[in-house]
């Protein structure tokens, strides 16, 4: 779903549930870290961003929808001289929808801790911007 979702409404319903079932606890990180949490961008998923130069993302999002399948991933990456360089990991790889919310809060304070403390000598050439 990198370029979207163009599913019915139905199936974003489907997709959404499991993450509308967890927004408590990512708004409460939020609060806890003071980030930002922004929903649904292109699809069904949560993100944080912060961070400049260096801009620093924790995202979870369908990976696969027809289980539906999560991944939360973390993601730093910086512009420099007409190029993009980042870092990044997965944390959580095709967790399913009913699985989404064990450990939760460990998996966001590892990813913030994670993404935090990658400098920009860590960051390796992805291309052009």
């Amino acid at each position: 779903m990198a370029n979207g979702f163009y599913g019915t409404r139905e199936a974003w319903e489907t997709l959404e549930a499991p993450l509308l079932g967890v927004d408590s606890i990512l708004e409460e990180f939020a609060a806890r870290r003071e980030l930002s949490l922004t929903k649904n961008h292109k699809a069904p998923e949560r993100s944080f961003r912060w961070g400049a130069p260096i801009s620093r993302l924790i995202q979870i999002y369908v990976s696969d929808e027809k289980a539906p399948h999560f991944n939360l991933w973390v993601c730093a990456s910086e512009d420099r001289n007409g190029r993009r360089f980042w870092r990044r990991q997965t944390l959580l790889e095709e967790v399913g929808a009913g699985a989404i919310a064990c450990g939760l809060h460990d998996s966001l304070d590892e990813a913030y801790r994670l993404a935090s403390s990658w400098l920009t000598s860590d960051l390796e050439p992805v291309g052009r911007t």
